[in-house]
């Protein structure tokens, strides 16, 4: 069990940017989340699917998102 509530300074974590609400966090902390808790999961093992046959609809997933995104920059 990780308990990142003792994480926010390696995760960089802004409360008064990165929450939704008073719990849950918005596009710019979950992304601030997942970049964190994917580099803990390369670094223990876990393959990168990026690029890789049967995986393609991740890929799709994550430029659709970037596109969205990217409207607002």
């Amino acid at each position: 069990f990780i308990d990142y509530n003792d994480y926010y300074e390696e995760i960089d974590m802004d409360f008064s940017s990165d929450l939704n609400d008073d719990s849950h966090l918005n596009y710019w902390g979950s992304s601030k989340f997942t970049s964190y808790l994917g580099a803990f999961l390369s670094e223990n093992g876990m393959p990168d699917r990026r690029g890789q046959e049967n995986y393609e609809t991740w890929d799709e997933n994550v430029r659709l998102i970037n596109e969205y995104v990217d409207q607002f920059k």
